[in-house]
C-alpha cells in the first residue's frame, strides 16, 4: 500500500479502508531494500499460500500491476514480523515478490472507462445541477449525508470529517445551517433517550481524520429541542465509522450498535444494551461481536425473513467480509459469512439492504471502490447485487464497473415502478491529476431495464470527489433528485453538496444538456 495514501483517507464508508497484507500494524517503511543481482527463483505457489493465506485470502497476482507487488509484500512481511507469530515459515522475501511480479499485468486492461457491464443508450431523464454552498474556514469532506429516523421533516445532516461540522439542510433550502461541533464526525443517527425518553441525535466521532490507532474516538448526543447542549455518550474507542439503533431485546427501547473501523490494532463491533430503568438517563452495556479492525457499517434488519432482527456489518480491511449477526436466546451472538469478496485489497466502501428485484426478499447492494492502496484505478472495482434466492442463499451478480465508486442508492429514478441507481465517486489526488488517465465518471445514474438490467447515464465526469450520496425529493415536485457530498482534498472551497434536480416533472431541461459534462 503506498504509505502516503494510507494517511490521506480513512472515512467512514468507506471510508477508512487500509492495511491489507498482514496480520497487525504497519511498521515505518525501510529506507532500502537489498536485492541481489542473481535470479531470484520465484516461490512455489503452495508455499505462497501457506504464508499469505494464514491471516486472510491469499492476494490474486492480478490485484496489482506488477509495479506495486515490491512495497506490498514487504508491507506483509512487516506485519509478520510485528505479530510475533511463531507457527509460519515464511518463504523468502525476493522469491515472494518475485511470485508474484512474475504473475501480475504490467497495467491493468481498460475496455470502457466507465467499466460498464450495460449498453449504452440515451437518458430518458434529464438532471440539472445546482451547486450548494456553507461559509466555510477549510474545504469540507462529506463522509456521509444522513436522513434519520424520527428527525424533523425534511433534514438531512452533513457530516464534515475534517473539519468537525454537523451542517443540517432543509431540502430545497440554502445554505446548510452549522448545527453541531464535533472533533471528526461520520455519521448521525437518531434515538429516543434519558427520562422522556427524548428524541435527539446521536453522532459518531471518528477522532482524528487521518488514520490511526487510538482511543480518541466515540459517540456524542444532543436533543432536538437543545442542540447546544452537545455531550458525550460513549468515550475511548477507536474511530467510529457508524452508528444504527434499533431495539434488539424487544424491550421497548433503542439499541445502539456501534461500528469501529479503527485502523490495525483497533476497531471491531459492538451492541450497546440501553439497560436504564424507564425515566432515567440510559445505561448503556457493551458487548463486543467482532474484534476485528475494519468495521465500515452495520445495519439492524430481518435478512432472512424470520421476524427477528439480525445484524449486518460490513468489514474492510484485509477482511473483505459481510457477515450476519444473530442473538442466541441462550445470549450471545453467532456470526455467519454472508459473502467475502475474492481478494483482501478488494476496496470495500459501502452497502445498502434493498429488496431490489422486489421479490418479497432482501437483498444487498455492495460497492467496491476504495482507491487509496497504490496508485492506479483498479479494473475490478464497481456495484455488486447480492441476491437473496428462495432458499436463502446469496448470489453475487456484478451490476456494473466503476472506479471509485463510494455509495450507490436504490430509488424508482424514472418512476416506472422499479428501483434504479445513483452512485458517486471518491478517488485520490494522485489519480484525478494524472493526464494519463481515462475520463472518469463521478456522478452516474443506473437505469433499470428488462431482465435486470442496469444502464449507466452518466449526469457529471471527472469530478471524482464524492464520498456518499442521497436521493430525496428536494423540490418538492413529486419525483426524486440526486444530493451528492464534496470531499475536497484541499483548499477552502465552499462547496458541500451538488444537487442534481429531476426534471421528470418538469420541462427547465433536456437529456441532451447533461449527457456528456466532460466534453
Amino acid at each position: 500500500m503506498n504509505t502516503a495514501a494510507k494517511r490521506i483517507w480513512a472515512s467512514a464508508g468507506c471510508l477508512l479502508w487500509l492495511g491489507l497484507l498482514g496480520c497487525q500494524s504497519e511498521a515505518p517503511p525501510s529506507s532500502s531494500t537489498a536485492v541481489s543481482s542473481a535470479p531470484v527463483v520465484p516461490a512455489e505457489e503452495q508455499a505462497v499460500r501457506q504464508f499469505c493465506g494464514a491471516c486472510h485470502l491469499t492476494p490474486r497476482p492480478d490485484s496489482f500491476v506488477k509495479r506495486e507487488w515490491r512495497p506490498e509484500v514487504e508491507q506483509g512481511y512487516r506485519f509478520h514480523l510485528e505479530s510475533g507469530r511463531l507457527d509460519l515459515l515464511p518463504p523468502p522475501q525476493e522469491a515472494v515478490i518475485a511470485y508474484f511480479e512474475g504473475l501480475a499485468p504490467e497495467r491493468f486492461a481498460w475496455n470502457d472507462p466507465l467499466l460498464v457491464s450495460a449498453t449504452h443508450r440515451p437518458s430518458p431523464l434529464a438532471f440539472t445541477a445546482e451547486t450548494i454552498s456553507a461559509p466555510v474556514d477549510t474545504a469540507a469532506a462529506i463522509a456521509r449525508i444522513d436522513r434519520p429516523r424520527s428527525a424533523p421533516p425534511n433534514l438531512l445532516f452533513l457530516s464534515d470529517m475534517r473539519g468537525g461540522r454537523v451542517w443540517a439542510w432543509d431540502r430545497g433550502k440554502t445554505p446548510p445551517r452549522m448545527r453541531w461541533t464535533v472533533p471528526h464526525p461520520a455519521a448521525v443517527v437518531t434515538a429516543a433517550l434519558g427520562p422522556q425518553p427524548t428524541p435527539g441525535a446521536l453522532i459518531a466521532d471518528l477522532g482524528s481524520f487521518l488514520p490511526e490507532d487510538h482511543h480518541r474516538g466515540g459517540v456524542w448526543w444532543a436533543a432536538w429541542d437543545r442542540p447546544e447542549d452537545l455531550q458525550p455518550l460513549i468515550s475511548g474507542l477507536g474511530r467510529v465509522s457508524h452508528l444504527s439503533v434499533g431495539d434488539l431485546d424487544a424491550d421497548g427501547d433503542d439499541d445502539l450498535i456501534v461500528s469501529v473501523f479503527g485502523w490495525h490494532k483497533t476497531g471491531g463491533l459492538f451492541v450497546y444494551w440501553n439497560e436504564a430503568p424507564q425515566g432515567t438517563w440510559p445505561h448503556l452495556r457493551p458487548e463486543l461481536l467482532d474484534s476485528r479492525p475494519g468495521a465500515l457499517r452495520a445495519e439492524i434488519c430481518d435478512l432472512d425473513g424470520d421476524g427477528t432482527p439480525e445484524i449486518v456489518c460490513a468489514f474492510a480491511q484485509e477482511h473483505e467480509t459481510l457477515d450476519v449477526y444473530r442473538r442466541q436466546h441462550s445470549g450471545g451472538f453467532t456470526r455467519t459469512l454472508l459473502y467475502r469478496a475474492p481478494d483482501p485489497s478488494w476496496g470495500s466502501s459501502d452497502f445498502v439492504i434493498v429488496d431490489l428485484d422486489r421479490d418479497g426478499r432482501s437483498d444487498v447492494l455492495m460497492c467496491y471502490g476504495d482507491s487509496f492502496d497504490g496508485g492506479d484505478l483498479r479494473p475490478y472495482h464497481g456495484i455488486t447485487w447480492l441476491r437473496q434466492e428462495p432458499e436463502g442463499r446469496f448470489e453475487d451478480r456484478r451490476l456494473a464497473g466503476m472506479p471509485g465508486v463510494h455509495r450507490a442508492v436504490p430509488a424508482d429514478l424514472d418512476l416506472d415502478g422499479d428501483l434504479d441507481l445513483a452512485a458517486v465517486a471518491l478517488l485520490p489526488e494522485s489519480i484525478l491529476q494524472d493526464p494519463a488517465r481515462p475520463r472518469l465518471a463521478s456522478v452516474v445514474w443506473f437505469e433499470q431495464t428488462e431482465g435486470a438490467r442496469f444502464v449507466p447515464h452518466v449526469l457529471e465526469w471527472n469530478t471524482c470527489q464524492h464520498a456518499t450520496c442521497e436521493v430525496l425529493d428536494a423540490d418538492g415536485d413529486g419525483d426524486e433528485d440526486i444530493l451528492a457530498g464534496h470531499y475536497h482534498w484541499s483548499g477552502d472551497a465552499a462547496a458541500v453538496l451538488t444537487l442534481f434536480r429531476n426534471s421528470l416533472r418538469s420541462s427547465t431541461a433536456s437529456p441532451q444538456e447533461i449527457a456528456d459534462p466532460g466534453k
